[in-house]
């Protein structure tokens, strides 16, 4: 997904003490991920501040970890932007009955850089050394339009 400088992605889910709230976030910029309660969620996004807190935040372009749940209850996980460019990110977010921080790359087993935003094409590029392994593409074809958007 796409999000705009001060944007923010967000799911929710009703936990059981116990258990686990597992995350994997790959991005081309720094993004920060938050778990709140629904009653942090609620001051959040009516007001765009963290008035009540929230329960745990990490930041960085590459995040994976757990977060465990005490008590029962809807607990909300939020992807902000909080950089000045646009990011694309990819995630994964499951409840577990225990923790699963050993998580593989997004990506598929190739890719040849450019995604439909709607009515648009967007290219794009990123750098990683989580590669293990090497594809040869021997034809592709795409019908993409003759200029696309360059992403950041």
């Amino acid at each position: 997904m796409l999000l705009l400088p001060g944007w923010y992605y967000y799911d929710y889910w009703n936990v059981s003490g116990g258990y686990y709230i597992d995350f994997g976030v790959w991005s081309n910029s720094s993004v920060t991920l938050y778990v709140l309660t629904k009653h942090q969620f609620n001051n959040y996004s009516s007001t765009g501040k963290f008035l009540s807190g929230y329960l745990y935040s990490v930041s960085g372009n590459n995040i994976t970890g757990y977060y465990y749940v005490n008590e029962t209850g809807i607990y909300y996980v939020i992807i902000l932007n909080n950089g000045d460019s646009t990011a694309l990110v990819d995630l994964i977010i499951m409840v577990t009955k225990s923790q699963s921080n050993q998580w593989a790359n997004p990506m598929g087993i190739s890719d040849y850089g450019i995604m439909k935003i709607g009515n648009e094409y967007l290219a794009y590029s990123y750098k990683t050394d989580e590669f293990v392994g090497e594809v040869t593409i021997y034809n592709a074809a795409t019908q993409e339009p003759n200029s696309c958007l360059t992403g950041p």
